[in-house]
């Protein structure tokens, strides 16, 4: 492995993986009724276009999860070297946030 990443073996497919892979499934179809074929003709075609709609939606998934984490990264790294804009604030309790309630009987 070239990068550095996370072994996750259970990891379930991202929703755009999945997607695509559906997206597949009306490109085929529509290739055979252009093609004047039965709608369900050449089946090998169309598991080969539902296997690239998954290949596009797993490298769309994990671009779009890199990018998250570079955008993390350059937020994360602008508050550590400005920590005078962003004071450290105390958890709130639930008594200074929730208004006073008396039930009427």
């Amino acid at each position: 492995m070239s990068e550095n990443k996370e072994f996750e073996p259970l990891r379930a497919p991202g929703m755009m993986s999945i997607y695509c892979t559906g997206v597949g499934v009306p490109f085929w179809v529509a290739t055979n009724y252009l093609a004047k074929r039965p709608l369900n003709a050449r089946i090998p075609v169309g598991l080969l276009f539902m296997g690239a709609g998954f290949a596009f939606g797993k490298w769309f998934d994990s671009f779009t999860l890199k990018r998250a984490k570079e955008r993390d990264l350059i937020i994360l790294d602008y508050v550590r070297q400005h920590p005078e804009d962003f004071p450290e604030m105390r958890p709130q309790k639930y008594k200074d946030v929730l208004l006073p309630w008396h039930p009427q009987r």
